[in-house]
């Protein structure tokens, strides 16, 4: 499916899900059914953008809503970023990018070939399967009547701390290179990713990708998004 994005001050994007993602607050199930599944306008990034996994700084929360993945997204741009926000709520969602994790591929929009573009994954993992992601914990979610408040900051401090020591490679490829390279999430290019659970459960991603690596003539950009599995 290839729909079109435009960015604020671009001519921004076509867009393909392979398994489509994005993310969201917690919302509602009357919150889900206003959200379209392609988020239909630009949003200019704030002025302050800070890369910690938390929303706060996206001051208009999230944009879309893919039904078929329970996963929401946002977009954003300023002059020389592009920023990404995804949010999984429910069990397998989160089970399935922690195992294969989000595969973002960037494309120049102005050619009709495929011959300048990058992909970006995250997590990925260098040595071994991530088996630990599995049982990354248990599906009761912390807003379930057997939780209390204590019980879940406590679940919540658990898990980030596991994601700190596990998901720490982003890998990155190259048109012109026929293998990933891997780099830390604290030296990447200038990629910027990272990722938390909240007290919720629910698990989110946020993104910042230089947009210098893509040169494009029309200053519009394809790219697609995929949750490859596990």
């Amino acid at each position: 499916m290839k729909l079109t994005y435009k960015l604020t001050d671009m001519k921004f994007i076509q867009l393909s899900f392979g398994i489509a993602l994005f993310l969201i607050a917690a919302a509602t199930t009357s919150g889900q059914t206003r959200l379209p599944k392609v988020q239909a306008s630009a949003i200019k990034a704030g002025p302050k953008m800070i890369i910690d996994g938390n929303i706060n700084d996206w001051i208009k929360g999230f944009q879309a809503y893919n039904n078929r993945t329970n996963i929401y997204y946002s977009f954003s741009n300023d002059n020389t970023n592009i920023y990404l926000i995804i949010r999984a709520i429910s069990y397998e969602a989160i089970k399935k990018i922690l195992l294969g994790g989000v595969s973002l591929t960037l494309e120049d929009g102005s050619l009709t070939a495929l011959e300048n573009k990058v992909r970006i994954r995250y997590p990925e993992y260098d040595k071994y399967h991530p088996s630990w992601a599995i049982n990354w914990g248990a599906s009761l979610a912390a807003t379930d009547i057997n939780f209390n408040q204590k019980e879940a900051d406590s679940l919540m401090t658990v898990r980030n701390g596991t994601l700190a020591k596990k998901a720490k490679l982003i890998a990155f490829k190259e048109q012109s290179k026929n293998a990933d390279t891997l780099f830390s999430v604290y030296d990447a290019k200038g990629i910027k990713i990272r990722s938390r659970f909240d007290i919720a459960s629910s698990y989110t991603m946020e993104w910042l990708i230089p947009l210098s690596f893509i040169t494009s003539k029309d200053r519009s950009i394809r790219y697609r998004i995929e949750l490859p599995g596990g």
